[in-house]
């Protein structure tokens, strides 16, 4: 398995440096975060950059956490502020393409009072042009439960929105940490995700250190579903990357 970082758990000062640490470990990619405050770069050719320093270095970019797609659910009641939204996932889709990223997650947040029901039909009907705009460019847009949400906060949840949007182009990205917090059983839950799983995150919980976590069952419950995308590691670090060192070791030993 290819096996990436977050951008924000890497200890780095530029991007070059989180780039390079990444190389020297012996990882394979890497998770870009992107909020809108990115989006002047974006527009104006960042991917240039991106692929020079990636071509420098050895690691590609492969994945891209868009950190804006929360505000379709905050912008719930206002049609303008959840279109934005739509459009502004077109346009990573877009940066994506020219970057040679696959995959683009999408963090699902809800607050209180959505109907479950009501959810689906939302978020089918707004991730619709996103879909057909993924689909021509060959990206896989991976939605993930977040455990602070009020709506489709398991695994197992947010694979049903991915299945109401009925598009080869949505799909999951699993997150063991996050099941875990709220009390799901991983394995499980990938043994009935399956296919739907477009990536996954790598991490622990605040009561479960990583290398606790069931990740031999995960791997082999991967296995079992024909799992074949990336895994990235979601493990923050404050003054090197030890802890990156130590999270690839494990994996790697265990057949990841």
């Amino acid at each position: 398995m290819e096996l990436g970082v977050y951008s924000g758990c890497v200890v780095g000062e530029t991007l070059r440096e989180k780039f390079t640490a990444l190389r020297d470990i012996g990882y394979d990619f890497f998770e870009l975060a992107l909020r809108r405050d990115d989006l002047p770069a974006v527009r104006e050719g960042w991917e240039d950059e991106l692929r020079q320093v990636s071509g420098e270095t050895g690691i590609p970019v492969k994945s891209l956490t868009w950190g804006g797609f929360p505000e379709f659910g905050r912008g719930r009641q206002d049609p303008a502020r959840r279109q934005q939204v739509v459009d502004d996932v077109v346009e990573m889709v877009e940066f994506a393409g020219r970057l040679g990223a696959e995959v683009i997650l999408l963090p699902v947040w809800e607050g209180e009072g959505l109907n479950y029901q009501e959810g689906l039909t939302l978020y089918r009907e707004g991730l619709g042009p996103c879909a057909r705009a993924a689909e021509a460019q060959g990206v896989v847009l991976a939605l993930e439960h977040i455990p602070a949400s009020k709506f489709a906060n398991t695994g197992l949840a947010i694979g049903e929105v991915a299945r109401a949007v009925g598009s080869d182009a949505v799909g999951v990205n699993y997150d063991i940490g996050n099941d875990s917090h709220v009390e799901q059983d991983p394995v499980q839950s990938i043994s009935k995700l399956g296919a739907l799983i477009g990536q996954i995150h790598l991490k622990g919980t605040r009561g479960k250190a990583f290398s606790e976590m069931p990740l031999a069952k995960i791997r082999r419950a991967l296995t079992e579903v024909g799992f074949t995308g990336r895994g990235a590691i979601e493990i923050g670090g404050k003054e090197n990357n030890d802890h990156l060192v130590d999270a690839l070791k494990v994996l790697r030993d265990l057949g990841y």
